[in-house]
């Protein structure tokens, strides 16, 4: 690729007008009324949508909600980089009236990133929606990495007046509202007014209000992509609130060791109570909610514990935990049952610089090319429907639409949620409409930049060979050449020759590439070039259809490595299965006993790979766990 391919950040202008910033009034002294301004996706100039509510329980809101904005807007989100933008926002912070009022602050300091910051990311203001299945509040952090979700089922409040009973909109969560949930209490009803009008609240936080974002794409793909993740079959963790106490009591207490596992190990046994380990200190606990109803013994990683430490102040309201997970280093669910409410926690599962973790992802939710009328079509069938589960939207758009051949009704469900249409409740299961962000299509949020853009193409193209080895360490080569697309300025079809490293249950080392922009190392900051990208999408793909045809025929295996854990009188068993061809390893690996080896050479293949399965089939009935992917 020669030097003239560049980047430029991939974002869309986000214009969000308000009439104020929401606060938190007390009309009287019994009376206290939580008012929430709301932007018309409509425009400046229609008014907002209307909606006034009476919340059930204003301890538990006041909590969750006080939760939900600090993930929304964090402490020193907004830190700029350049020395002289940085000198610039000190000068701004020092001197900012004392007395200026709320509504001045937030002009003045949108302002400033007009004038000095016009590129800067500080986060999108939250989202609320309501509907006949309830009342929502969603937000991602500025990173994209960690969603919540605020869900209060219609049992948790009632609608006064004649307000509209549907709306979706963003709403401003600034300091202001921050600061006053604190003065809740249970001294008097809790009203929620939704798209508040400027005579609810005092002068000072009354004013035109317009902030101008512009939002990187890969944050909105991250926001619609990590819930649409509830589509795909999830493991489900029953915990107590006890439990959760007493994981957070030890993750406070003790500090990270640099260089070890930060993650929590779920030891998950059909018909037995879950138990968790906390690494790195190795801390096991036996959880006491609901035995696990999974179909087989497993262990499972889940790593962003310390996101969990914000769950501190709604430990005294809740009833129940109840963790939903993809899998191993991939989007979880935290659900906090809380009576009528219930609020979510989900993380990626990674970092959002972890780009080929990400590909992998993509690869398990792919962004179907769904044209825009059938996705309006989607949307009102889900519209008349209220609220339904993915399988019978599916059902529904099935019979009530037409689709092509080339799609399933699945894949329209699926891309209902990616284009933030769909929102799913983890309380029920099921699906409504909302609209998350206006004016937003399938093909613009497909890939997050333009070199996964480019990579999945020349993938898709069939300009990607792979070389796969093992190498002696256990470490998987992959070697490629990827022959770019033809250009204009180009006489021959440049080929490179990308490659990188894996290892089972670990991360991508020794990335390379010949090509110009992997020997910038002002570029490779950015992240790799098209051709590893296509490298690891080619062979992604081609793993992922070699173990499902390895599934669907297992006598066709002639290579597998099976490992399998066992917890027995309080020491860990670890057994390890091995097939290469006609050999057979076994490693059995006792704690605090050296590892034993046992090797059976067969003389053909088949009997080889009978003994494997039998084996791997003896240990999964006598409770062994399958730690294969840890």
């Amino acid at each position: 690729m020669s030097d003239q391919y560049s980047e430029t950040p991939m974002t869309k202008a986000l214009s969000l007008h308000y009439a104020g910033v929401s606060s938190v009034e007390r009309p009287r002294p019994d009376e206290q009324r939580v008012c929430l301004f709301t932007h018309s996706l409509e425009g400046n100039s229609a008014p907002s949508p209307r909606a006034e509510l009476t919340l059930k329980d204003p301890l538990v809101f006041r909590e969750a909600m006080r939760i939900f904005l600090s993930l929304h807007q964090p402490k020193g989100a907004y830190l700029p980089d350049d020395p002289q933008v940085y000198e610039a926002y000190a000068s701004w912070r020092r001197g900012l009236d004392p007395n200026i009022t709320p509504i001045e602050v937030s002009r003045s300091f949108y302002h400033f990133l007009g004038d000095h910051d016009p590129t800067a990311w500080v986060g999108c203001d939250p989202t609320v929606s309501l509907n006949e299945s309830g009342l929502a509040f969603e937000t991602l952090d500025p990173t994209g990495r960690v969603y919540a979700m605020i869900s209060v089922s219609p049992e948790g409040y009632d609608v006064k007046g004649e307000g509209v009973r549907e709306l979706s909109a963003q709403f401003e969560g600034g300091e202001t509202l921050q600061r006053g949930l604190t003065t809740l209490n249970n001294n008097g009803a809790l009203t929620l007014s939704l798209g508040a009008s400027p005579n609810e609240v005092r002068d000072e936080c009354v004013g035109q209000l317009t902030k101008t974002l512009p939002a990187p794409t890969e944050w909105m793909r991250n926001f619609t992509q990590l819930l649409s993740a509830s589509t795909r079959p999830l493991r489900s963790i029953s915990l107590s609130r006890m439990d959760l106490y007493n994981v957070l009591q030890q993750i406070r207490l003790n500090a990270d060791l640099p260089k070890q596992k930060k993650g929590v190990r779920f030891e998950l046994v059909p018909g037995k109570p879950p138990a968790l380990t906390l690494e790195p200190w190795n801390w096991r606990l036996v959880c006491t909610g609901e035995v696990y109803r999974g179909d087989r013994a497993e262990i499972l990683g889940v790593w962003d514990r310390r996101d969990l430490l914000i769950f501190d102040q709604l430990l005294p309201y809740i009833d129940h935990v109840e963790l939903r997970a993809l899998g191993e280093a991939q989007p979880t669910f935290w659900v906090l049952h809380c009576g009528a409410m219930t609020f979510t926690l989900a993380t990626m599962g990674f970092r959002p610089n972890n780009w080929s973790r990400g590909v992998l992802l993509d690869l398990t939710l792919p962004r179907a090319d769904v044209s825009e009328p059938l996705l309006s079509s989607a949307q009102e069938v889900l519209s008349k429907a209220g609220s339904l589960t993915a399988k019978q939207l599916a059902e529904l758009i099935s019979e009530s639409v037409a689709i092509p051949d080339t799609h399933h009704p699945k894949d329209v469900v699926r891309a209902l949620i990616q284009v933030g249409l769909a929102r799913p409740d983890f309380k029920s299961g099921t699906l409504s409409q909302r609209t998350l962000f206006s004016g937003l299509s399938p093909s613009a949020l497909r890939y997050r930049n333009e070199r996964e853009a480019r990579g999945s193409k020349l993938a898709e193209l069939g300009r990607v060979i792979t070389t796969v080895s093992e190498l002696p360490t256990g470490e998987i080569e992959v070697l490629g050449e990827v022959t770019e697309l033809p250009a204009a300025h180009l006489p021959v079809e440049p080929v490179y020759t990308p490659q990188f490293q894996i290892l089972e249950g670990a991360g991508m080392r020794k990335v390379s590439c010949d090509c110009a922009w992997m020997k910038d190392r002002e570029k490779q900051k950015l992240g790799p070039c098209p051709h590893v990208i296509a490298l690891w999408v080619k062979y992604a793909s081609d793993e992922a259809a070699r173990q499902a045809e390895l599934a669907a025929h297992p006598e066709r295996v002639e290579v597998a490595t099976s490992v399998y854990l066992k917890r027995q009188r309080g020491r860990e068993l670890s057994r390890v299965v091995e097939l290469k061809r006609k050999l057979l390893i076994e490693r059995w690996e006792d704690e605090g006993e050296s590892p034993r080896f046992f090797h059976r050479l067969f003389s053909e293949i088949a009997a080889a790979r009978a003994a494997y399965f039998k084996r791997v089939a003896e240990l999964e009935r006598r409770d062994y766990m399958d730690a294969s992917q840890s």
